[in-house]
């Protein structure tokens, strides 16, 4: 079967666009346009130098006619995403300071920072002596006698031991504090981390034995590297199925690795009894206490009452 398909010509309407000097001035305000509109996008969406540059300068600015002496120093900032839009920020130290460390934006005439929540809360000082604790106790050496044992890994956990908040206004993390050892308010926790396939594939009974045999071996190797510790914990990714074990307090650990064999079982029962976790909430009570959590409900805004930015005043320095 042959289609009889005749060809159809579409006349096109032709536009003559005079060629003058008024189109001329139209064109090259046109193509302006387009420009200037692509350049708006692309400095909405990434920045430019120029902005970034004169942020820069005009928060130094800022803080050498209102700080004087304070010594502020602004270092190269980016742009991104904050405090609910995209603009310019930039990271503001201060010269013979270890913990003022912020972040600082300028919007209509005002400077908003971090400050109060990174630097005059303690956090900053928190994360100097947290990282040196670290450093001085988990080495290479120490992470390999973990993985000997079959650890993945473990960790150090600051929480809070006391009413006093970890972080804030009175609180027992400040700036400028000594690092030689954790304030008083606080205390560490010594962790052994274990993936899902290195839990050993035993019943409940073997489960909790494995659970407190790993306790006292995570107390051994700080005793062999003459570490202390505030308490002691176990903790695996099977944790919702099995349960960990947390915070179980260095003088009981202790008293059970020296315990006989006539006393052990009663003082390991006593221990899982006390200290066993077994559900998302116990573990939910558990991290609300320690500090990352504490830090990160600042720094994230989860506390509505507690602003990310503010504005910084004269007179309010630390």
């Amino acid at each position: 079967m042959m289609w009889n398909i005749k060809q159809v010509k579409i006349a096109w309407p032709t536009w003559k666009i005079p060629r003058n000097r008024a189109t001329r001035v139209l064109a090259a305000l046109a193509a302006i346009a387009i420009i200037l509109g692509l350049f708006m996008v692309v400095d909405f969406i990434q920045g430019n130098p120029v902005s970034l540059w004169w942020t820069e300068k005009s928060l130094q600015r800022f803080f050498d006619e209102q700080f004087p002496g304070e010594c502020y120093v602004v270092a190269p900032g980016s742009y991104g995403f904050w405090d609910g839009t995209n603009r310019y920020v930039c990271p503001v130290y201060q010269t013979g300071k270890q913990d003022t460390k912020f972040l600082a934006y300028k919007s209509e005439g005002k400077v908003y920072t971090t400050k109060e929540i990174e630097t005059d809360s303690g956090m900053n000082a928190y994360n100097r002596i947290n990282w040196k604790l670290r450093d001085e106790f988990l080495t290479q050496d120490v992470y390999a006698q973990f993985r000997e044992l079959g650890m993945e890994s473990a960790t150090m956990i600051v929480y809070q031991d006391s009413e006093k908040p970890l972080f804030g206004k009175d609180a027992v993390f400040y700036p400028e504090m000594s690092d030689k050892s954790l304030p008083e308010g606080a205390a560490m926790e010594l962790c052994a981390l274990f993936f899902d396939d290195a839990v050993p594939d035993v019943d409940e009974n073997g489960y909790r034995q494995w659970l407190i045999d790993t306790l006292i071996a995570a107390y051994e190797i700080a005793q062999k590297e003459k570490a202390s510790f505030d308490s002691y914990g176990v903790s695996t990714e099977a944790m919702g199925n099995r349960g960990i074990l947390r915070r179980v307090p260095e003088a009981e650990v202790k008293a059970l690795a020296d315990a006989d064999a006539d006393q052990r079982a009663e003082k390991q029962e006593a221990i899982l009894s006390q200290y066993f976790i077994e559900n998302d909430h116990q573990r939910e009570l558990l991290l609300e206490q320690t500090a990352i959590y504490q830090k990160n409900a600042l720094l994230y805004g989860l506390d509505p009452n507690v602003p990310v930015f503010a504005p910084m005043q004269p007179g309010k320095t630390s």
